[in-house]
């Protein structure tokens, strides 16, 4: 490639962002003047479309522009594309905070909707299961859906309470703003700045606030799981207590049985005392004979054993004589016999 081609061609290129350049100049201030056109009426609008086609007349025979001339529409064109890249750039910083909040928001409420899963699970699912009771699960479905929908009535009307205020500020600032433009405190490009500044700040302030409140949400939902927990050992230790409670009942009952066994025990050792005490009495009143007076009772008592003993022989004697006495008599005797007769 020549060099003298390589430079037209750079000069062509050159010129063509030039006249890029001055078409979205020209766009532009047509963009402008059509608004403005817009904003004053009609007849202004026809009036301006004259005089532009005046000046395009005009234009057409005036000459090319100068250096300077197209170094202020470059520097005019460089400022507009710089504010165009503020633009996009707040554009893009208030999209970007739109996602932050709506991801914030779609956060917090994960975290809710677990929560009240958890919730659900554990009141109203395990119950279910646990006592198998088609119209207790149905009331208390109702009844947890019922307090669900109370929840969210007093969260919306709080919102709606936040929101009239928020609207009665506005109404306030926008009633300042409207004050100091009547008064003719223009507003510069310092106290643009400065709200600017305060906005960042409040936002800061906001995303802090929307920080320590998921923070805090997520503590809260730690404190339900702690709570929940709680509740389950305060059940089992409720359930321990009324077992331990059963026992106490049935011990008592056994304690009392064994003071009654020990009533009736301590009335047979009474009984027995007094019986013991007397026999004690009977022991020291009774006096030992002698030896020598023992064995003359003993002796006695043998002669006595011997003489009934000997007594006892004669009557069976007698008894067996009068026996045959009274049969050999019956043999002789015609007449009624012995053992009929009566004694007088």
């Amino acid at each position: 490639m020549t060099p003298p081609l390589h430079s037209c061609r750079r000069s062509n290129a050159a010129l063509q962002l030039e006249n890029e350049m001055f078409e979205q100049h020209l766009n532009r201030l047509s963009l402008a003047s059509q608004l403005e056109s817009e904003h004053f009426g009609v007849d202004s609008q026809r009036g301006r479309e004259r005089h532009s086609k005046a000046r395009s007349s005009a234009c057409d025979q005036l000459p090319l522009l100068t250096t300077e001339q197209k170094c202020e529409v470059a520097q005019q064109e460089l400022e507009e594309i710089k504010a165009d890249l503020e633009k996009g750039k707040a554009n893009a910083t208030r999209v970007l905070n739109d996602l932050q909040a709506n991801l914030e928001e779609a956060q917090i409420r994960l975290v809710e909707i677990k929560k009240m899963r958890s919730e659900f699970e554990r009141d109203i699912a395990k119950a279910t299961q646990e006592k198998r009771g088609a119209k207790l699960g149905a009331e208390k479905l109702t009844r947890y859906f019922e307090d669900r929908m109370r929840l969210k009535d007093a969260l919306i009307e709080k919102l709606r309470l936040m929101n009239a205020a928020l609207k009665v500020h506005k109404r306030k600032v926008w009633m300042q703003l409207r004050q100091k433009e009547e008064m003719g405190e223009a507003l510069q490009k310092v106290d643009f700045q400065k709200l600017k500044i305060e906005n960042t700040d409040y936002l800061e302030l906001n995303n802090k606030r929307n920080q320590e409140l998921l923070h805090f949400k997520l503590k809260a939902g730690k404190v339900m799981q702690m709570l929940s927990s709680a509740k389950r050992c305060l059940q089992d230790a409720t359930l321990e207590s009324e077992s331990l409670n059963h026992d106490i009942a049935s011990r008592r009952h056994m304690l009392a049985k064994i003071q009654v066994e020990m009533v009736l025990a301590e009335e047979e050792r009474s009984k027995a005392e007094v019986l013991n005490r007397k026999l004690h009495r009977r022991l020291e009143e009774y006096n030992v004979p002698d030896v020598l007076q023992y064995v003359q009772v003993t002796m006695a008592h043998r002669k006595l054993e011997q003489t009934v003993h000997n007594w006892e022989r004669k009557t069976d004697i007698a008894q067996m004589a009068l026996k045959a006495h009274t049969k050999g008599c019956n043999r002789g005797w015609t007449g009624p016999s012995l053992d009929s007769v009566t004694t007088p």
